[in-house]
């Protein structure tokens, strides 16, 4: 079954990698039924002591050719401990406003100048005095461009770093939906990361390195109780009432919550979101010892903007990426829309001359009984005249292109029947769809028809805030 799967490619496909210090680990997530994503394969290989990016990249572009990679978008799991993690307060509401906070909050918790560091965050939740309470993620500049160097050679294009905590999130969140504050433990081979989650939220974590030789329920029940100490101090909320351990590991649930005097459930998360086709999947994950669960539920969920770790100048680029992209597809939406409404405009005036001809020739039959020639002559002007009129529509589609403030970026173009006309698309701020709105009320083009702005709604993406928005231009009544 998993062989089926591997030779479908699909430009939907997320790829999630992690790279420890041990092993790299790929998994392989899909857009299912109802829109619903869930993970699909899954690679890895043990990695060799000392291994520099060279080599990295080739056992990383080796197992993506396993899973069928073809230029999809990529995230890369960013293990906890490479981060540093705050559940602060700002005096903002809006993420324009947080940006720029952001990075002078971070030097407060690295001894490093501003520009070393780089930043996400996450907003938990606001208060009526204009405050923000955020998880704020800190990471040194060195780390990320130590993951570009091996991913820049791979060719791939659309990718985002994401902290591992954020998975953990997702998964706990698609298992337990109703559960409101709870703690997840995640066990891999040589760390332990530990999270809280309120509210479907990341609200505190942290995580520590073990070893084969400690004894494993002795650890588990100290950092359990040391987590929820530091998550009460630094958020001021109740602690967390139980904990789930995601975990291959043997470990008894009973003996864990009589030791720290909580419910603790011990979960096999990979059979829980694992779908039916990828059975024989998450027996291989299962067979490794090592965990995914980050993985997974980094692919379960679109991650937002604001959490992913890359340098200002590499989203800067994204960004202007994003919006050439976006304004060659409008352009050709528009081409192509010019072309099907020139020939649909041009095939209509063709059958009112034959039609015109036509009646010609039935008048001409019946002339001694039909009204005076006067009047027919006037018919054919009005006749004339209406296909003239019909004609404005290619003025209009050639004013529109000359009022089109170049900030917007137009999805489409509708005219139906000289009756309507409707624009939507988007853009990155509101000032130019008020513009745009303007610009057709005072052209003449548009003189025969009414203008009014639909809609205009902000949306999230990973390139940052879009507007998107439908103008609807009605035909006033003659």
């Amino acid at each position: 079954m998993a062989k089926q799967i591997r030779q479908k490619k699909s430009k939907k496909d997320i790829f999630i990698i992690q790279v420890t210090e041990d092993y790299l680990k790929i998994i392989k997530s899909r857009q299912g039924p109802l829109n619903k994503r869930e993970f699909i394969d899954f690679e890895f290989v043990r990695l060799a002591d000392g291994i520099n990016d060279k080599e990295l990249a080739e056992k990383t572009k080796s197992l993506l050719k396993k899973l069928n990679y073809n230029n999809n978008q990529v995230i890369l799991s960013l293990p906890r401990h490479q981060a540093t993690c705050r559940y602060i307060k700002v005096p903002a509401k809006f993420p324009a406003e947080i940006d720029k906070i952001i990075p002078f909050q971070a030097s407060k918790y690295l001894p490093y100048p501003i520009q070393e560091l780089i930043t996400g965050y996450q907003i938990i939740s606001t208060d009526k005095e204009g405050y923000s309470y955020i998880n704020l993620n800190i990471v040194h500049k060195d780390i990320v461009l130590g993951y570009l160097s091996f991913l820049n050679p791979l060719g791939i294009k659309n990718f985002s770093i994401i902290l591992s905590s954020y998975g953990l999130c997702n998964l706990y969140s698609e298992i337990a939906p109703l559960s409101n504050v709870s703690m997840v433990v995640d066990i891999d081979d040589n760390y332990v990361e530990l999270i809280v989650v309120s509210q479907k939220k990341l609200s505190f974590s942290r995580s520590l390195k073990i070893s084969q030789q400690q004894n494993l329920e002795n650890i588990l029940s100290e950092e359990i109780k040391k987590t929820n100490n530091a998550y009460v101090k630094e958020t001021g909320q109740a602690s967390a009432p139980g904990a789930i351990i995601f975990t291959s590991k043997n470990i008894s649930a009973q003996d864990l919550s009589v030791k720290i005097s909580m419910p603790v459930e011990v979960s096999d998360y990979c059979s829980k979101v694992c779908p039916q086709s990828a059975q024989a999947v998450c027996e291989k994950i299962k067979a490794t010892g090592l965990s995914v669960a980050g993985l997974i539920g980094l692919g379960l969920k679109e991650i937002s903007a604001e959490l992913n770790i890359l340098p200002e100048n590499i989203k800067q680029l994204r960004i202007r990426a994003f919006k050439k992209k976006e304004l060659i597809k409008s352009a050709v939406t528009i081409l192509l829309t010019a072309l099907m409404f020139t020939f649909a405009v041009m095939k209509d005036l063709d059958n009112k001359r034959h039609y015109r001809d036509k009646l010609k020739i039935e008048l001409d039959k019946i002339s001694k009984e039909a009204k005076t020639l006067e009047e027919i002559e006037r018919r054919f002007v009005l006749l004339e005249s209406e296909a003239k009129y019909r004609l404005m529509a290619l003025e209009v589609l050639y004013e529109l292109h000359k009022i089109m403030p170049k900030d917007i970026h137009l999805s489409s173009f509708i005219y139906e029947d000289d009756k309507q006309i409707a624009l939507r698309g988007q853009t990155p701020e509101l000032n130019y769809v008020l513009e745009l709105v303007s610009g057709i009320e005072k052209s003449k083009a548009f003189s025969n028809f009414t203008c009014k702005l639909r809609y205009a709604t902000k949306k999230k993406t990973q390139m940052g805030e879009i507007i998107d928005f439908e103008t609807i231009c009605l035909k006033k009544h003659r």
